[in-house]
């Protein structure tokens, strides 16, 4: 994968390195940030929207 840096120093105030052609890296990708409370809570719907699915997709479930 090949980034664009919005500039080309890393660090902060006096430890600044400067990124050159060629250089490899590793970084980790933050697609979303939040509270580990948030984070149950997501999954927590996500199981219970999967459990509602199958319950309704079960045609033993079904009255007719």
């Amino acid at each position: 994968m090949t980034i664009k840096p919005e500039t080309l120093t890393l660090g902060k105030g006096k430890n600044l390195c400067h990124i050159q052609l060629g250089m490899e890296g590793t970084v980790d990708i933050i697609s979303r940030e939040e509270t580990v409370l948030k984070f149950f809570l997501r999954k927590a719907r996500l199981i219970a929207d999967i459990y509602r699915y199958l319950i309704n997709s079960d045609p033993r479930s079904r009255t007719s």
